[in-house]
């Protein structure tokens, strides 16, 4: 009998419904431990020239970034967005919180 078909057995013994859902959640996490993620090569070649344009000093100054975030927000949100205080979803105003102040520094300089 495989080690498989053991594992098998034993849970297939198991009454509890509580140790059922706890052995459930500890083999999920077991599985999403194990599995790599993959990524396309578009992704692996986008994030490769970003490293690049680090490196060689191509970047944008916080205003730069402020303004191209606030217009890429508007292309996908179709809404007209000025500042902060926008109705922005949850996600994006708290990141759009932390680059309205012209003096925030990112974390690790």
């Amino acid at each position: 009998m495989s080690t498989k078909e053991k594992l098998i057995d034993k849970i297939s013994a198991i009454e509890d419904p509580e140790l059922l859902l706890e052995i459930d959640r500890w083999i999920t996490t077991l599985i999403e431990a194990t599995v790599q993620d993959t990524y396309s090569k578009e992704e692996t070649d986008t994030v490769y020239k970003g490293y690049k344009q680090l490196k060689t000093g191509d970047t944008l100054d916080q205003k730069e970034a402020k303004k191209l975030f606030i217009d890429w927000l508007q292309d996908k949100t179709g809404k007209q967005h000025e500042s902060a205080n926008d109705s922005y979803p949850k996600g994006f105003k708290d990141l759009y919180g932390s680059l309205k102040d012209e003096s925030f520094t990112a974390p690790g300089r």
